[in-house]
């Protein structure tokens, strides 16, 4: 589990600098929100700002990632949000336990780092785990907030992550994108 963890947080701050990532045409509608479009998967849906650029590059272990406009404020590292899946169905895997597995990883495996917040949400159709935190990754002080959701054996990873002293410039239009996820259930 602990080797699952090290994949999913290398992996969010490596594709930071996605300048070398190809796009790729995907599925996409106009969606509720004006200016923003929805993406469609079998699995999943997601809103995102039509300005911003939709990456999905499944062989890095990530099934998308949102990138905003280029902003010189944003230095050598730019803002994501990406998502990763991981199947559990060979374990009995809680979202509890996912958390305490990743809350452990980010405190032993991320140079100073510091939990934020972990906070466990429950709506009338979901619940997930929001978990804000920083720490340094390849001499970059970073921040995260991820929303992690245990559904039909998968785990949903979704991720903001931005330089430190840049999240509060992304966090507002960030959550927005993170709150309108949506994972279609088996039926």
């Amino acid at each position: 589990m602990k080797k699952h963890f090290v994949y999913l947080l290398s992996l969010l701050i490596v594709v930071g600098g996605a300048a070398i990532i190809k796009s790729h045409s995907v599925p996409q509608k106009q969606s509720q929100e004006n200016d923003w479009k929805t993406l469609v998967e079998t699995e999943y849906s997601i809103q995102y700002p039509e300005n911003w650029e939709l990456f999905q590059i499944k062989a890095m272990g990530a099934e998308f990632f949102f990138y905003p406009p280029l902003n010189p404020k944003q230095g050598n590292f730019r803002p994501n949000i990406n998502l990763i899946i991981q199947d559990f169905s060979r374990q009995n895997m809680t979202l509890s336990h996912y958390v305490a597995i990743s809350e452990n990883g980010i405190r032993t495996k991320l140079s100073n780092s510091e939990i934020l917040l972990s906070k466990r949400i429950k709506t009338d159709k979901v619940e997930f785990q929001k978990i804000i935190y920083t720490g340094y990754l390849f001499n970059r002080h970073l921040k995260f907030e991820v929303y992690c959701f245990i559904v039909d054996n998968k785990a949903y990873i979704l991720t903001l992550t931005t330089g430190e002293k840049q999240f509060a410039d992304y966090q507002e239009i960030g959550e927005k994108i993170l709150n309108s996820f949506k994972i279609n259930k088996a039926l």
